[in-house]
């Protein structure tokens, strides 16, 4: 995969996720994002803490929501670009390129 492609995959997830969580806590059950007393929401959301009360009502609630959205795609994106470049690197030293 090239780079372009991880990034639009990685910001797409990081647009469900958020987009899932988002629907959990509007209808009221995020409770069920809960899994051996660890926190789901903080696990794959972590800007979701900046969330106000008011996320989907006021005018500053939406832009600080949508704010937190790019944030969670940025950092999705961060880590799938890092773990590339890793598994690129580590593929390198363990088979290196013969110029033959």
């Amino acid at each position: 995969m090239t780079t372009r492609q991880v990034a639009w995959c990685a910001g797409t997830v990081g647009l469900i996720v958020s987009s899932l969580i988002l629907a959990s806590i509007a209808f009221g059950v995020s409770g069920a994002l809960t899994v051996h007393n660890i926190d789901l929401r903080y696990v794959l959301w972590p800007s979701w803490i900046m969330l106000t009360t008011g996320w989907r009502t006021t005018a500053l609630g939406i832009a600080i929501t949508v704010l937190s959205v790019v944030l969670n795609c940025l950092t999705y994106l961060g880590v799938a670009i890092l773990l590339r470049v890793s598994i690129r690197s580590i593929v390198g030293v363990v088979r290196p390129h013969s110029d033959q």
